[in-house]
């Protein structure tokens, strides 16, 4: 028979309000501050409400959110309000709004479970005023006003703004223990958005990704990604589909050979974004001491004009090694990445004479994926 220990624990409750405060650097962010409150149990029955804030280079706002854990039969209720605002390297958005999620989580129903899987189902429904404002660079072309107005853009402004109404649908599945940094397991997604319920865009959206880390005897990872996106839904995509939701890739959590946003079709030498983009990655994580690893990679990648436009043949390359310093908070991270193929006609600042300079470094916090 199994020994018995006899064991007498003491339960208290925690604090109910919580506030965070957190500072950081990344090549793409530069500095960043974030403050969140946070009550656990307002009005009872767990449910949180909170406010939050954060600043950076990249994005910066506030928002109130909401929780219910269990408004009927394990459903989830998730409010989020919000004015943020985005700036990108080829478009400015500021966004007023709100979204409503009701989520069905299964799994990990104790801390003691054999089984560390998590599957969440959701779907909900965002309205949001949208004000954005693309390529400063290319305002004061002339070559680039038909373009603009291709685009449903303000060929004098490159603005535009418009209500988008839209009905979301999310799976997720992650086997994995910590995200952050996984040795093992696996995540599936898949993401579908239907504009058009209300506002002035229309559009389908359909995205499916995949994850998975292979522990090699505890002495290596080797993780590998692929994710696949496409817009479509319309016969008019340039006026039913904004701006800022069209695809670009590059930078440090796609292919890191690019600068952020840096690959995608071009006019004029400006990337103008696509409606449908394939990302490939690949890691082999090797440790060096109990703190430090190091990384080599290779991404593969691209974006296309057109719906569905998958085309294999022309995809775009780059490899590189990378180190990472192990923090609580998830791995420092620095990646060199070289591109295999250069990006003929593309303009960097507007100069097509960047383009001249094949690697990039990035710093962040956390893995690639």
């Amino acid at each position: 028979a199994a020994d018995t220990v006899q064991m007498r624990g003491t339960v208290t409750e925690g604090k109910k309000q919580r506030v965070r405060f957190t500072v950081g650097y990344g090549s793409e962010e530069q500095a960043r501050a974030t403050v969140n409150y946070r009550h656990v149990n307002v009005l009872g029955g767990a449910r949180t409400a909170g406010v939050e804030g954060k600043w950076s280079s990249l994005d910066r706002g506030a928002a109130l959110t909401f929780g219910d854990p269990n408004i009927v039969n394990k459903l989830a209720l998730n409010m989020r309000a919000e004015n943020w605002f985005f700036d990108q390297p080829t478009y400015e958005l500021e966004t007023k709004g709100g979204r409503a999620t009701v989520t069905r989580r299964f799994g990990r129903s104790g801390a003691l479970s054999q089984d560390r899987s998590v599957t969440t189902v959701s779907g909900g429904y965002l309205f949001e005023y949208e004000d954005y404002t693309v390529f400063p660079d290319a305002l004061a072309d002339p070559l680039f006003r038909p373009t603009l107005i291709a685009l449903g853009l303000d060929p004098r402004t490159g603005r535009a703004e418009g209500w988008l109404g839209a009905v979301l649908a999310d799976f997720n599945r992650n086997t994995t223990e910590n995200l952050l940094d996984a040795r093992r397991g696996y995540v599936l997604a898949a993401h579908v958005e239907k504009a058009g319920v209300g506002g002035d865009y229309h559009y389908l959206e359909t995205t499916a990704e995949g994850r998975h880390y292979w522990n090699l005897n505890d002495r290596a990872v080797l993780a590998s990604r692929v994710r696949a996106a496409s817009l479509g839904g319309t016969a008019d995509p340039n006026r039913d589909i904004p701006f800022f939701k069209r695809y670009f890739l590059g930078g440090s959590q796609s292919l890191r050979g690019w600068g952020r946003f840096e690959v995608a079709p071009l006019a004029e030498g400006y990337p103008i974004g696509g409606l449908t983009s394939l990302e490939t990655q690949i890691e082999l994580r090797v440790p060096i001491t109990a703190s430090i690893g190091g990384v080599l990679f290779a991404d593969g990648g691209n974006v296309w004009a057109e719906t569905y436009d998958f085309n294999l043949d022309d995809m775009k390359y780059d490899a590189g090694a990378g180190l990472r310093y192990r923090t609580p908070v998830g791995p420092l991270r620095v990646d060199f990445g070289w591109q295999l193929k250069k990006m003929e006609g593309l303009r960097i600042n507007g100069d097509p004479k960047n383009n001249d300079r094949r690697w990039r470094l990035h710093f962040s916090v956390g893995q690639a994926f």
